[in-house]
């Protein structure tokens, strides 16, 4: 009997210590400390990229058609200003969105030649899309492919960023630089205008990876017609 009644208690003991167990307030714990936020950086193109890659290419071929037919039909006045000797684009066979940008991109260069902001002789009347690294500048070296600088036509003026410019511009936009910072870090007045910040911001991080890797990245360049609407970037 004495056995019965110890064994009894025993389990009463068990039982309630099981209850206060399972009936514990549990403690809150202390969220975690968040982690300084990483910026990945982009290293492949958004998935649409081959399609607007083929758009750029389309851009760029109408472009240089309209650009070369006219330069067959410009003649420069006595006063250095240029004049075109057709009056619409059906007579070249070119885009007519293309032929009237660029009739007033020459309007835009003759104000300028009138206003004395440029001399005759700096207009070249002869586009060369020349990616040749053949004139060094800050950022044109033995280790950076492709080349660094700005060439002035006509019609406007092409921006070339060697691969290293290329990167740090990609790095740049992912970390979501603005038209200000990629100015004060990658341009000067000497190597192009800043207004053209803007455009380069515009570019996206994807599409520079995209487009520099499909020229062997050698870096790119962009066209601006004036008075400085940019046009399309390409790879070198």
């Amino acid at each position: 009997m004495n056995k019965l009644i110890t064994r009894l208690c025993l389990n009463v003991v068990i039982l309630v210590s099981t209850m206060f167990v399972i009936h514990k307030p549990s403690v809150a714990q202390e969220p975690e400390p968040q982690r300084p936020r990483y910026i990945e950086p982009v290293t492949t193109p958004p998935p649409d990229m081959k399609q607007r890659i083929e758009d750029l290419r389309s851009i760029k071929e109408r472009y240089e058609l309209g650009i070369s037919r006219i330069e067959s039909h410009l003649s420069q006045n006595p006063d250095g200003t240029l004049q075109l000797t057709v009056e619409n684009a059906d007579q070249l066979g070119i885009d007519p969105v293309v032929f009237d940008e660029l009739r007033q991109a020459l309007s835009a260069t003759n104000d300028l030649i009138q206003q004395g902001k440029i001399r005759p002789e700096q207009v070249k009347l002869r586009t060369d899309f020349n990616t040749r690294a053949d004139s060094l500048s800050h950022y044109t070296t033995l280790s950076c492919a492709g080349r660094s600088g700005t060439d002035y036509f006509w019609w406007g003026y092409v921006v070339y960023m060697n691969e290293c410019q290329t990167q740090v511009l990609i790095g740049l936009l992912t970390a979501g630089a603005g038209a200000a910072t990629i100015c004060a870090v990658l341009l000067t007045p000497a190597a192009a205008p800043c207004g053209i910040a803007a455009g380069l911001a515009a570019i996206g991080a994807g599409a520079l990876v995209a487009l520099t890797g499909a020229g062997g990245n050698r870096g790119i360049y962009t066209v601006y017609i004036y008075p400085g609407v940019q046009v399309y970037s390409w790879h070198q």
